[in-house]
């Protein structure tokens, strides 16, 4: 991300509902999370189906757990960016590279 991002416009949230809703008052451009958890949100927090439309998956992160990057569709030429920058990392083996390092640190088998 931070190729495409600078590192000051990178924020972690703890929450689905505060990635969401920080998405949809555009606050930020992008927001990943499990697809499970922001589909689940969006029907439980009775979004109406145009605000629920707004919110678009743009790709699937190689991980164990399926890991996916919402955005607000206006915003497609940063997914567009994102796509090409984690092909590149992907073919780079650096996806991998990052996945072991994580691995190792928080002893994940």
């Amino acid at each position: 991300m931070i190729k495409i991002l600078p590192l000051n416009q990178v924020e972690d949230v703890t929450t689905t509902e505060e990635g969401v809703r920080r998405l949809l008052i555009r606050n930020v451009y992008v927001h990943c999370d499990l697809e499970e958890n922001v589909e689940t949100y969006l029907f439980h927090a009775n979004f109406k189906s145009d605000i629920r439309n707004k919110i678009k998956k743009i790709f699937t992160l190689e991980s164990r757990v399926p890991i996916y990057p919402y955005l607000l569709k206006k915003h497609s030429q940063v997914a567009q960016k994102l796509g090409h920058v984690l092909k590149q990392m992907r073919s780079e083996g650096l996806l991998d590279k990052y996945q072991k390092q994580v691995e190792k640190e928080f002893r994940i088998n």
